[in-house]
């Protein structure tokens, strides 16, 4: 049991990591390289925050924080690149690299640590297993159902599938494309700095944490392709190799099991497609 319980906090780890980065890169095709910043700002939130005795209403502010950065971001230097790929790659690179050095300037300490709400494990059908653990496999689960609602259930899902299949003939329908880039590159922000909080209490937190996420939640960005959906057999598939391996060996060999399956996948995929 201990180690299925593994293999789903591998996949929800991925999930939180990989949904802003899919919500940005599946529709403006723009590679977010500061989603490790956001990640970073979301997880420094709770920190400053955490005399608000509730660890919910930090996290909430966090992404919320995180958002803001996000649609400045986007209004300044962003949205005068989406035509020029490799230039939004640079672009935001460089935003991350400031964003880093500006909090190593201001920060006290080195380090930081933030306490769980849930301390202590929980027992389930017979195994001990960190209730925190738990509450993050949920929220996960919970994140993943309310993607699926806002993709298939919603104008606003409708209005995103068309921008992403042609955003000019989208215009031409009177769809404000500006504006629905405007608000998903923030929802990015906010789902990222939301997964940088919610990760807060697993991992010191430091300037370069976000970096410790970025190669699984890339992965998992470019196998799930532009749909929302597509995360959660991404997730599914990547998550079960890491936390399978990681169990059974170590974690350095999950992550380059994790960098193999990845590998075979996206070959696996290629070649189907090209086939069509």
């Amino acid at each position: 049991m201990t180690i299925a319980l593994n293999v789903l906090f591998s996949c929800s780890i991925l999930v939180l990591t990989a949904a802003g980065l899919i919500v940005i890169f599946g529709l403006m095709k723009v590679v977010n390289f500061a989603h490790g910043e956001a990640m970073m700002i979301g997880a420094y939130v709770v920190v400053l925050t955490t005399g608000l005795h509730s660890f919910m209403l930090s996290v909430f502010l966090a992404a919320c924080v995180a958002a803001i950065v996000g649609v400045v971001i986007e209004k300044l230097v962003v949205r005068r690149l989406y035509v020029r790929s490799l230039d939004t790659i640079l672009a935001t690179w460089g935003v991350g690299l400031l964003i880093r050095e500006i909090v190593r300037i201001v920060q006290t300490s080195s380090y930081h640590s933030v306490d769980p709400p849930i301390k202590g494990p929980v027992s389930v059908l017979g195994s001990q297993y960190s209730g925190y653990r738990l509450l993050v496999i949920a929220i996960s689960i919970s994140m993943l159902f309310l993607m699926w609602v806002i993709d298939r259930k919603t104008s606003f899902g409708k209005i995103v599938k068309a921008v992403i299949v042609n955003p000019e003939l989208a215009r031409t329908l009177g769809i404000n494309v500006d504006r629905v880039y405007f608000i998903s590159f923030g929802t990015g922000w906010f789902l990222a700095g939301f997964a940088g909080a919610i990760l807060a209490p697993l991992v010191t937190i430091t300037p370069n944490m976000g970096s410790n996420f970025l190669v699984g939640g890339f992965l998992t960005t470019i196998l799930a392709g532009a749909s929302l959906v597509g995360i959660a057999p991404a997730a599914a598939g990547l998550g079960l190799t890491n936390g399978l391996i990681s169990s059974y060996i170590d974690t350095t060999t999950g992550l380059v099991s994790l960098l193999l399956v990845a590998m075979i996948a996206m070959r696996f995929r290629t070649s189907i497609l090209g086939r069509r």
